[in-house]
């Protein structure tokens, strides 16, 4: 299946690691070829602590990865550290309106240059292929299922919170 636009929103865990609920997701992407995603945009919500040498590596390296395999970034990533609660609050609050601004223009933009460059706002990552490629193979029909997933609880969590 092919969607116009997917939304992220993941975090890290240990050595920069991709949560369990994940990790086949995160694999798929590695196993990629070519360009599946082109035509697709995308925006991806970092959680995490900057306690750990390895944060946002996840979601940094779902967006690189969704770029390299054709995907629009259609909004710079946001970074949320939940040892700064006002800020990450604040945060969340403007990439939740620009998310949606984004939808309302989601096919004017389609086609477009990328918002950003997958480095922005940082470009630190520790590669986790060898950890999930090299264990066995990913099998391609767990990728919608969890990219829908994924932007039902964005979603959901912007509808429940946001819209107060």
């Amino acid at each position: 299946e092919k969607y116009d636009v997917l939304v992220i929103v993941t975090s890290s865990y240990g050595d920069g690691d991709p949560p369990s609920n994940y990790e086949s997701f995160l694999r798929d992407l590695y196993v990629a070829e070519g360009t599946p995603f082109e035509g697709c945009q995308h925006c991806v919500l970092g959680f995490g602590s900057t306690d750990y040498e390895t944060f946002q590596n996840c979601p940094r390296l779902t967006d690189k990865l969704l770029g390299a395999l054709g995907s629009r970034r259609m909004l710079a990533r946001v970074e949320i550290d939940e040892n700064e609660t006002l800020a990450g609050d604040a945060a969340l609050a403007k990439w939740a309106a620009d998310v949606v601004k984004c939808f309302s223009s989601a096919a004017k933009t389609k086609g477009a240059a990328d918002a950003c460059d997958w480095t922005v706002p940082c470009a630190d990552v520790l590669d986790k292929k060898g950890d999930l490629v090299g264990g066995g193979g990913g099998g391609g029909a767990a990728l919608p299922v969890v990219a829908l997933a994924v932007a039902g609880a964005a979603a959901a969590y912007y509808y429940m919170y946001m819209m107060e």
